[in-house]
């Protein structure tokens, strides 16, 4: 976690390489991340220009599969482009 000159943490990671473990709806579950795959998210994005959004109910994950789009295009569709909890980028891959 990386934080600002006050102690606010402005910079962490979200999955890193590898397993990571977690929780939902009271049921464990695990998300395996290889470099290769991090590394293709990374690219696809980089590529767009854009960042990656973080949707942390998979609202907009839902919403891009229904309409055939990705989920960057269809942010561009609210006003304000509000609609995932905020946007993550990291030009690199390192190693946790």
């Amino acid at each position: 976690m990386i934080r600002d000159e006050n102690g606010v943490p402005i910079e962490w990671t979200l999955l890193k390489i590898g397993r990571n473990n977690f929780c939902q709806n009271g049921k464990d579950g695990v998300i395996s991340l290889s470099a290769e795959g991090a590394g293709n998210i990374i690219q696809y994005h980089n590529k767009k220009g854009e960042l990656i959004p973080v949707d942390s109910e998979n609202y907009l994950f839902e919403l891009a599969e229904k309409h055939k789009l990705d989920e960057t295009d269809v942010i561009k569709l609210f006003p304000g482009q509000t609609a995932a909890l905020g946007k993550a980028f990291r030009k690199e891959i390192t190693k946790a």
